[in-house]
């Protein structure tokens, strides 16, 4: 089974937790309303005074390959979501992975400049009703050399994110770049949950929906 970040809120405080499974997401949401009374953490304790309904479940990256990538993007979305000092995480995540400072140094290049918009706070907030990886943001967009990929969302076509090339958005999706590759050739139609396309399709494709 392919790895999961996801992220719950809480939508009367605002405030997240970030985890990581390789089941499915639906099951893992089980398996913590079924931790709720049993387990004294900091956010079974918030939804216990909140309420489960009070909580929104989003996937944030799915089709995680491995489980150092799994780790890293969830270390990553804890700090970047500042859930373990002003949110829900008991620890910084990662089931103690340890990050060399040479990974920590392509982390920190790969996601400069990544937030969380208002737009996205909605997507989050929209996330029952089937919006998934609001993590969309262009990345490395400055090669003039790279092939730029679209990651689109499967059911609304969508574009969630734009990225330099396959390589970087393994890097940032901890997705397999062949994978994605041959989506964008169509060789595959869905890799990791989403549909992929060369961004230069996709504009040939606008250009002719106007004549």
């Amino acid at each position: 089974m392919k790895g999961i970040i996801y992220v719950a809120e809480n939508t009367v405080n605002g405030k997240r937790y970030v985890g990581q499974t390789r089941r499915t997401f639906e099951l893992r949401k089980k398996q913590h309303k079924r931790d709720i009374e049993r387990l004294d953490l900091k956010l079974y304790r918030a939804i216990r005074k909140h309420g489960w309904d009070n909580f929104n479940w989003a996937i944030i990256v799915e089709g995680i390959e491995n489980i150092d990538s799994l780790n890293r993007l969830e270390q990553y979305w804890i700090k970047e979501l500042d859930t373990f000092k002003n949110g829900y995480n008991s620890t910084t995540g990662g089931e103690g992975y340890i990050l060399s400072d040479e990974a920590k140094m392509k982390i920190s290049k790969a996601h400069k400049g990544l937030h969380w918009s208002e737009e996205t706070k909605r997507k989050m907030s929209d996330s029952q009703r089937g919006r998934k990886n609001p993590n969309w943001k262009k990345f490395g967009m400055d090669n003039p050399l790279s092939k730029c990929i679209l990651q689109l969302d499967r059911s609304t076509k969508e574009v969630l994110a734009e990225f330099a090339g396959a390589r970087e958005a393994e890097r940032i999706t901890g997705i397999n770049h062949s994978n994605i590759s041959q989506a964008c050739q169509g060789n595959r139609k869905v890799v990791g949950g989403y549909y992929w396309k060369y961004k230069e399709e996709e504009r040939e494709e606008r250009e002719e929906i106007a004549v």
